[in-house]
């Protein structure tokens, strides 16, 4: 057997065995990890339009990581997670009706919320003090500056419109985690509810630069509606 017959044959079972392996269609699936790097199932984007109570709270806390997004620099993990604003009034609320449901809406109009996480990639140790690593901050004033002014080092990308941060809480839990979450709000655009949101961390603790992380717009246009009712009762189901 010649070369060139050699070739063509092995041609011909490379070809027979490609054509058997069925290919997994994942263009409606995509898998997200948590800032402690668990893997998560794969979240299905089919989405009913529209929901009651009990099944958009349990929908947003199910696909949290497919609302978040994260961007590891050296040892450490810079993560943020949409938060939506019905889904926010509903966490605050105390009693489950629509006249509730209305009146804690008013302190949240017309903003956009987000949790952005600071964390240590090996998830051991405290982040505030790695943070001293920055000879000219001490460690009060690295406290004081995570507090307050940290909040003008964070912008959001809205689209192509670029936002300050307007509400911003520091939560500090005195090194018993790895971590730290900021709570931050941003305000809402005509089109927020179909723009893609890049968060941009300007860093001047961890020398990790300008940081960058988008939530793509497709991720934000799969939340769910919640279905709402004048009815005080509807809002229970």
């Amino acid at each position: 057997m010649n070369v060139k017959s050699f070739l063509l044959i092995l041609l011909y079972f490379t070809l027979i065995k490609c054509s058997n392996v069925k290919e997994e269609d994942t263009s409606k699936r995509v898998i997200y990890k948590d800032i402690s790097g668990r893997s998560f199932p794969e979240i299905e984007r089919e989405t009913p339009q529209s929901m009651f109570y009990k099944e958009y709270m349990s929908w947003v806390e199910n696909n949290k990581p497919f609302l978040s997004s994260e961007k590891t620099i050296e040892g450490l993990v810079f993560a943020a997670l949409y938060k939506p604003t019905d889904y926010c009034i509903l966490q605050e609320m105390d009693s489950m009706t629509y006249n509730v449901f209305k009146e804690t809406g008013k302190n949240y109009e017309g903003m956009q919320y987000f949790v952005f996480t600071i964390g240590l990639k090996d998830g051991k140790g405290d982040l505030l003090k790695s943070g001293l690593q920055n000879e000219n901050m001490e460690f009060d004033k690295l406290v004081e500056y995570m507090a307050f002014a940290m909040q003008n080092d964070i912008t959001l990308i809205d689209g192509n419109t670029e936002l300050p941060c307007e509400l911003y809480h520091f939560e500090r839990d005195f090194g018993l985690r790895p971590f730290c979450n900021f709570y931050i709000g941003f305000r809402k655009q005509l089109h927020s509810d179909s723009t893609s949101k890049t968060i941009v961390y300007k860093d001047k603790l961890f020398n990790s630069g300008i940081v960058k992380i988008n939530i793509p717009a497709e991720r934000i246009m799969a939340i769910p509606k919640l279905e709402i009712n004048n009815n005080e009762k509807i809002l229970l189901q």
